[in-house]
Order: structure tokens, then sequence, then C-alpha cells
């Protein structure tokens, strides 16, 4: 934490050194430049806080451009400085110039390649999948198993019309990692869909209705799983909507379709699992 407090302050120091060294400050202003936009208010442990520091890769793009450029200005600096003392601007100046062009083209491209690939991954579940498959099974921890059991259940067995072995798929998610409410949200879901919504109901209610002691003692497994649950509670507020619907007490339903939307989720979305809920009428009265 210190050393990335004096990386940010001698940065900033840069950023205001422009009468003398105009060059670096220009370098380290289109750093910060970049990298403002990604901090961020998250909400870690159920505490709202600003993460000032770059912990996740896709946030390196940006601010790697910056340092690529200044790095790279550095090079052509002290080439051209080491071309005018041996003398020879005419002879070595443009392959030198051509050989900085040459290095700093890929470099970008090749930034940019990973900035598109990294972000494609990050977005699309297909190319999340096809990436937990060729990595080697050593190098999967027991979360990137179970990412990888519920994509295929969601994305490919799912959509194939197999949900016994989508339901089987998630049930190993939910072993590999008991700790966590995304998995427990996965498998409720599938289970919904094949009409079990008394199982899909105490798999939600297990998270809904834990207290502080339940999620502080899955913390010592999880240490995200206060993260985990706070992702996830708009979509467990609705499966148990659902399946309280469902169960024939559509009286519990409609607050619970109301906290869902509370936590976040669409209401359009709400609405569409409101027309399939039997007994529950629109419109929905929300305090």
């Amino acid at each position: 934490l210190w050393a990335a407090l004096l990386l940010c302050g001698g940065g900033v120091a840069l950023a205001l050194s422009w009468r003398r060294a105009p060059e670096a400050a220009f370098w380290a202003s289109l750093f910060w430049i970049a990298w403002s936009p990604l901090a961020r208010a998250d909400n870690i442990g159920g505490a709202i806080g600003t993460t000032a520091l770059l912990a996740q890769e896709r946030w390196i793009y940006l601010p790697a451009v910056a340092i690529l450029g200044g790095v790279t200005s550095l090079a052509v600096q002290a080439a051209a400085r080491w071309v005018e003392e041996e003398g020879a601007v005419g002879r070595r100046g443009r392959p030198m110039r051509w050989g900085a062009l040459g290095i700093g083209i890929p470099l970008l491209l090749g930034l940019g390649a990973a900035a598109g690939t990294h972000a494609r991954v990050q977005r699309d579940p297909f190319a999340q999948l096809a990436q937990l498959y060729e990595m080697p099974e050593e190098a999967l921890g027991r979360v990137g198993r179970a990412n990888r059991l519920m994509y295929y259940a969601w994305r490919v067995a799912l959509p194939s019309g197999d949900l016994a072995d989508a339901i089987e798929r998630a049930e190993a998610a939910v072993e590999l990692v008991p700790d966590s409410p995304i998995y427990a949200r996965g498998l409720a879901g599938l289970r919904g869909q094949a009409g079990e919504w008394e199982e899909a109901h105490r798999l939600v209610s297990t998270w809904l209705d834990a207290d502080s002691t339940f999620l502080a003692r899955q913390s010592e497994t999880n240490y995200r799983v206060y993260d985990d649950f706070n992702r996830v509670g708009g979509e467990l507020w609705l499966v148990r909507a659902e399946a309280e619907g469902r169960l024939g007490r559509p009286e519990r339903a409609g607050p619970a379709f109301c906290s869902a939307i509370a936590r976040g989720q669409p209401v359009e979305l709400v609405l569409r699992a409101v027309d399939r809920t039997p007994g529950v009428e629109r419109p929905l009265r929300c305090g």
C-alpha cells in the first residue's frame, strides 16, 4: 500500500513539474487522465469505499498506453543522443527512427489485441467457457472448475435440452464451492426450470435467511462471500419470489419481487417473472 501511494504521489509530482520536465509532465498527466475513470466506488464486505489501486488486470490497459508511450519517448531520445555523439546523424538517424517505430507500433498493437481479447472474455460467456477448457486442469482452482461446470450447464447443456445434465453439473459446482451464493443461485434456477420449486426455494433461502454469523463462517473459506452475496442478492430474491408463487404462496411472492427490485434487478425482468408466476397480479405495490 505504501509503495503504491509513493508511486501515485510521484506521478502527481511529475504531472505538476511541467516547467522543469515538460515531457515527463506530459506523460504523467496522460497516465492520470487514462487512469482516473478506473477509480470506482465498490461494495466489498458491505462497506462502500473507493478502490484506488489497480487491483484487477482489466484495469491496466489504458494506463499502460501512457507508460509505454513514455518509455518509447525516452528510448528515442537516448537513441538520438547516441547518434549525435557518434557523429553519424545522416547515416544512422533514419534507421534508428524506423527501429523505434518498429518496436513501439507492435507493442501498442499487441496491447490493443490483448485488451480486446480480455474484454471479450469478460463479456462473452462462451469465450469464458472456452478459456476455462483451454487452461490445464492443475491450473484451475475450485472456483475455476465450478465456473466451468456452471457455464457449461447454462450455456451448453440447458440450450441443448439436456436439463438433467445441466442440473448434475450445477450440483457438482455447488459441492466444489458451497461457500458462495453464486453457484447456489445457478442451481436454484435450474431446479426451478425442472419444476422443483421446493428445492429451489430451499437453496436460495439458505442465503437469504442467513444471519451475520453464517456469512462470517463462510468468509473463513471464501473471502469474497460478502461481495458474492451483494452481486446475486437480487437474483436470489427473484428466484424466491417465483418459487413462493409456484408453491401456492402468492402473498409472499409480491414482497419478494419488490425485494428483487430493491436489490437492483431490472424492473422489466421482474415484471416478466410476475407474469409467469401464478397468483401474483400487476401492478406490484412496493413501498
